[in-house]
């Protein structure tokens, strides 16, 4: 008898824009037990929202990968990616299905993946104690992001 092993979730999206017009990635991964395992962010510079969320998608697998995850859902809040991910939709920008095949060679390290809409996803470095009345604010350091607040959409 063979037991299927509960799914980690991964979120993976496109912080603000800021003021300076930069743009920034945020991937978070949750064990089974809905416990947060990692939150990392980095400022990309000036780009557009499906490279930066496919840099999200990419990072997020690389440290899945490095700590063993075979089993991965994945939820962003782009539905053009999750239709592209999902092979619904091709890709024709060539900048982005570099990183999209880049993503399909990631995928070969897992037993199982699937990409799914989320309408709103949210993410906030809590060690900083940072509270709900700083979410329109963006504090940066060494190109790490300390609080993000990503696109709301369908809200």
């Amino acid at each position: 008898m063979s037991t299927n092993p509960l799914p980690f979730v991964g979120f993976a999206d496109d912080a603000c824009h800021s003021t300076q017009n930069l743009s920034f990635d945020v991937w978070e991964l949750f064990d089974p037990n809905d416990e947060l395992v990692i939150l990392q962010g980095t400022c990309l510079g000036h780009t557009t929202n499906n490279i930066v969320e496919y840099s999200a998608v990419i990072e997020l697998f690389s440290e899945a990968i490095a700590l063993g995850i075979r089993v991965l859902v994945v939820k962003l809040d782009s539905q053009l990616i999750v239709l592209q991910l999902n092979k619904h939709y091709s890709v024709r920008n060539p900048n982005i299905l570099r990183m999209y095949l880049r993503v399909c060679l990631l995928e070969i390290n897992f037993d199982y993946i699937t990409y799914l809409l989320e309408t709103m996803v949210l993410c906030m470095v809590f060690a900083h104690g940072f509270g709900q009345d700083d979410f329109r604010s963006m504090v940066l350091d060494a190109s790490h992001v300390y609080i993000c607040i990503v696109t709301l959409k369908g809200t």
